[in-house]
């Protein structure tokens, strides 16, 4: 797929916006849990939530960032 024919269909993407679910910080702190024990703490020193769905009453894409 070329850069225009990439563009082309982010273009066309729908975006989901959804309420704040409370459900979403615990699915990251569930993902961070995990990926604490799979990854050496030599190597990552700490796991954040960030973005949208970090944000109390915010509506956001149904996506955690990390």
């Amino acid at each position: 797929m070329n850069i225009k024919e990439r563009i082309e269909e982010l273009v066309r993407e729908e975006i989901l916006l959804e309420p704040f679910n409370k459900n979403w910080i615990s699915l990251f702190e569930k993902e961070k849990s995990f990926l604490s024990n799979l990854l050496p703490d030599t190597i990552v020193k700490r796991i954040e939530h960030f973005g949208s769905t970090a944000i109390d009453r915010l509506t956001a894409k149904p996506v955690i960032d990390m």
